[in-house]
């Protein structure tokens, strides 16, 4: 399935060729692939996300989150979703996992198609990650020791799983 799962927060808007096509609260709209050249969206702002419970739930993430953003779910983020963010240029941020696989993901994945984009922290990432998943750190201990970030954000939460020896998937910040 080429193309884009997209939610909203707030009262975020979506539109394909002018038409308002913005799903339920807790739903999404699947856009193929060849609609996106008539998608537009109100506010220009982009979250993205990591995975789908996330996705699904992105309203309950304990994150710093902006009150109206249009969510976009990091699958398939093809050649004609990096046309659309280039042609648009909206406000991005980013919510994934807070691990050093999750910052590679968003320096290598996020940046590429919008250089500005924001990785958001939650506040007391430090006091999360205490209680993390350290299994999911070892594994990745090996890949990811020596990688150097490249962003502000990026070495934030890289730093913070160094110190903490743990890790922290972003379904864990649903608040139930």
């Amino acid at each position: 399935m080429k193309g884009l799962y997209l939610s909203v927060l707030g009262d975020a808007e979506i539109f394909i060729d002018g038409i308002s096509a913005t799903p339920q609260p807790g739903t999404a709209l699947f856009v193929p692939a060849n609609r996106l050249g008539g998608l537009s969206i109100s506010p220009l702002r982009i979250l993205g996300i990591e995975n789908v419970e996330a996705f699904l739930n992105a309203g309950r993430l304990r994150l710093p989150l902006p009150p109206r953003a249009v969510t976009v779910l990091r699958w398939n983020w093809a050649n004609e979703w990096r046309a659309w963010v280039g042609d648009h240029r909206p406000e991005f941020l980013y919510a994934g996992d807070y691990d050093w696989a999750g910052v590679s993901i968003f320096e290598h994945e996020v940046l590429p198609i919008s250089s500005e984009a924001k990785f958001l922290v939650p506040d007391n990432l430090h006091e999360r990650l205490q209680t993390g998943n350290a299994a999911l750190f070892q594994s990745q201990e090996d890949k990811y020791q020596r990688y150097q970030p490249v962003s502000t954000h990026g070495a934030i939460i890289y730093d913070a799983v160094r110190e903490c020896r743990h890790a922290l998937e972003q379904e864990s910040l649903i608040e139930l």
